[in-house]
């Protein structure tokens, strides 16, 4: 577990991560005063499935051997 942690924490270091992650945070407080708290709700759903998608796509290329990651 220790080695997710040090891994998570040197991806938020990479520059390229940190600029995505900005530009996200900056995008999320221009849309959310400009919809409803329904459509809010769908669109943190449909993100949460493109993380899903993600997480799959990343483990059936990458799987893990049977050791923890």
């Amino acid at each position: 577990m220790q080695d997710v942690e040090r891994y998570l924490d040197e991806l938020d270091q990479d520059p390229v991560i940190r600029s995505i992650k900005t530009q996200l945070s900056s995008l999320e407080a221009r849309i959310r005063p400009l919809v409803s708290d329904d459509a809010w709700m769908l669109l943190l759903h449909w993100e949460g499935l493109w993380v899903q998608y993600t997480q799959v796509c990343v483990e059936r290329l990458y799987p893990r051997n049977g050791t923890d990651a």
